[in-house]
């Protein structure tokens, strides 16, 4: 099978978790990247994707919304910089990656800093929004990775176990055994 590098590169979009944003307006950080694209965009709208992350609600509560500076240590004369908090700076980027969308979408641990109220809301609207494409979740956190239809355990660079949450918990390996550990706090 032969492939356009190009066309590799356009299909997936990948949102590290230290994925930072800029010292720039907050729309141009959301639309980062996106340049005059020559080819047909793959991503969300930017007012669906800000609902898709939860980001809308960041926007209204940021005095000049989308035209807000966002920084911390420097910003054009006679403009104030707006901070925004860890789990606003996660919505947002989680914004920037629908924007840019992908047919296959790689999240490394996207709900880290929002609370778990947040985190389900999130995950709803993204699987709804997202039928039809691929999601990869790379994460340690239970609450995440057991919505995967298919999960893949890696331990020191190998991958250990492979299925679905439930089929792995009956395997009793070391994807149960984490698990177990994870809930006994929750117990």
């Amino acid at each position: 099978t032969s492939y356009k590098p190009e066309e590799c590169r356009r299909a997936f979009h990948l949102m590290l978790q230290d994925a930072k944003l800029f010292q720039d307006y907050l729309e141009e950080n959301l639309r980062y990247g996106e340049g005059k694209r020559k080819w047909k965009h793959a991503g969300f709208p930017l007012v669906k994707s800000l609902n898709i992350a939860g980001a809308d609600m960041v926007v209204r509560e940021i005095k000049n919304g989308l035209g807000a500076f966002i920084g911390d240590w420097v910003a054009p004369p006679g403009v104030i910089p707006a901070k925004v908090s860890g789990g606003q700076s996660q919505r947002l980027v989680i914004t920037r990656t629908l924007v840019h969308g992908g047919r296959f979408i790689c999240f490394d641990e996207p709900t880290s800093a929002m609370d778990a109220l947040a985190e389900t809301a999130f995950f709803e609207r993204l699987h709804s929004a997202l039928k039809g494409r691929g999601i990869i979740y790379i994460s340690h956190r239970f609450s995440t990775v057991r919505r995967a239809t298919r999960i893949l355990v890696f331990d020191a660079g190998q991958l250990i176990e492979d299925g679905s949450h439930e089929d792995l918990l009956l395997n009793g390996g070391r994807y149960a055994e984490l698990y177990q550990q994870q809930a006994r706090w929750y117990q």
